[in-house]
């Protein structure tokens, strides 16, 4: 399985990280890092345009990546810096950053790049296995982090948490089943991103995210993760009180990514909606 497979390389790294580093130094590097805060949470907050009562609005979490093991290459010419500030004037209210290397061709230096092209929060998307990834990321200028409950142990995603708010970041808690939801409720998790992309097989299925966001209460911010190909797939779910969409594939492989995210944004109807899926 793919999962598995980038799972493997991802201890190989973080072996190669640690020995590279004085652990001791880093992780109090970690806490001694300071930036102007960039509030992730804060940016998927749901907005108003004025016109709450006629029409409904959403946030993007764009997303910056080259490559996927799916489908390969998106962009030859890949600029993450230009690529970020075409989101940020766009009007997307977060960015996702890939950082794993072997599968989507991302860097850690592409966060930092990116912080310094815009004032957009940044979440660090990759693989995160062990602490020592959390302080790189807290180093490089990540505002946020993921955890993936599927690639990880309860103990150490609940460790892991802990870590992330001791450091200030923000955490995005994926989930792709019912099992994984009650983990990140128990945890108190606050941000629950809900990935319609089986890791196993790559195929996304929306239903997903409809069927586990109906256990979720009112107060908790729910991403929509993968397959949002086009704006009736937001139509559908922001219908049913999803706000908030992390996209990613639909816009590095657009020919106009500013486009793209004006056509996801704009205002959606109450009335005269189709919820078929």
């Amino acid at each position: 399985m793919i999962l598995d497979e980038i799972l493997k390389n991802k201890r190989a790294e973080v072996e190669k990280l640690k020995e590279k580093i004085n652990i001791k130094i880093y992780t109090q590097e970690a806490f001694e890092t300071f930036y102007d805060a960039r509030n992730f949470k804060k940016a998927l907050k749901p907005r108003s345009n004025g016109e709450a009562v006629a029409f409904k609005i959403c946030s993007i979490i764009a997303e910056l990546k080259k490559a996927s093991p799916s489908k390969g290459v998106f962009i030859n010419d890949y600029n993450p810096e230009m690529l970020a500030i075409k989101y940020e004037h766009a009007g997307a209210s977060a960015l996702s950053v890939l950082t794993d290397k072997k599968f989507f061709m991302g860097d850690t230096k592409d966060i930092i790049k990116v912080r310094n092209a815009v004032k957009l929060p940044i979440l660090r998307k990759d693989f995160i296995i062990d602490e020592i990834q959390i302080f790189e990321s807290k180093i490089i200028g990540a505002d946020a982090i993921l955890l993936i409950l599927k690639a990880i142990s309860k103990e150490n995603y609940l460790n892991f948490l802990s870590l992330a708010k001791d450091l200030s970041l923000d955490v995005l808690v994926e989930v792709s089943d019912e099992y994984e939801l009650d983990t990140a409720l128990m945890s108190g998790a606050e941000i629950i991103g809900i990935n319609n992309r089986d890791l196993t097989t790559f195929k996304t299925d929306l239903s997903k995210t409809i069927n586990l966001a109906k256990k979720i209460a009112p107060g908790k911010i729910v991403v929509a993760e993968s397959g949002i190909q086009k704006r009736q797939d937001i139509e559908i779910l922001i219908h049913r009180g999803i706000n908030s969409f992390l996209i990613g594939e639909a816009l590095v492989a657009s020919e106009d990514v500013e486009m793209k995210i004006k056509d996801f944004l704009a205002p959606y109807p109450i009335e005269n909606y189709n919820l078929d899926i």
